[in-house]
């Protein structure tokens, strides 16, 4: 049976829970009669009454939970207070949740795709660099990659035991006999 206000908002008054359980009558009774004050609050926090229907679900099946642990016979204690604070700390959890997802803007706000000459720029960047690499002596491939991996001059002079000055220019002499034996030319752009 499906309990519901005037404005549309519902919640499933079942029999029994999700794991086979039986809910108990009184815990449905007092939701039935809390059910306004709950979509009250929940309008209130989220803005609509949409979630509470499974909030609602949520907190009669742990309040009948509770009761039957408890081993309270039916109709003994006040059940309205007892489960509309379930739901209320249920609503809060809820809410924090929600309060954590930050949105981050519409479509408009994404960058604009690369263009496939970036692309192909940084693919024939990429073919230079392993070009280079592979002329370079052993000394100076391994200051390159060290630079490649973020490394500064001097600490590259410190591991390679060397003066900072004498490592940047053992590099750089290496750089320019390898442009002196293949000159790099500049690219052309395709004329698309």
């Amino acid at each position: 049976m499906a309990a519901s206000s005037g404005r549309g908002s519902s919640w499933w008054d079942r029999d029994v829970d999700c794991g086979g359980r039986i809910i108990r009558l009184d815990v449905r009774h007092a939701a039935h009669q809390i059910w306004e004050r709950a979509c009250w609050r929940v309008r209130w926090a989220c803005g609509d009454e949409a979630d509470a229907g499974w909030l609602m679900e949520s907190a009669v099946e742990r309040i009948s939970r509770y009761l039957d642990k408890k081993d309270l016979p039916l109709f003994s204690n006040d059940i309205n207070r007892l489960l509309l604070r379930a739901f209320s700390r249920i609503l809060g959890r809820y809410t924090k949740k929600l309060q954590r997802l930050k949105l981050m803007g519409g479509i408009s706000d994404l960058p604009e795709p690369e263009s496939e000459d970036d692309w192909g720029e940084r693919a024939n960047n990429y073919a230079d660099l392993t070009n280079i690499f592979s002329q370079l002596n052993p000394r100076s491939s391994t200051m390159f990659s060290l630079r490649l991996a973020g490394f500064t001059w001097r600490e590259i002079a410190q591991v390679l035991k060397m003066n900072e000055v004498a490592v940047k220019r053992s590099f750089w002499r290496e750089i320019r006999r390898i442009q002196n034996v293949h000159p790099l030319k500049p690219r052309e752009r395709d004329p698309r």
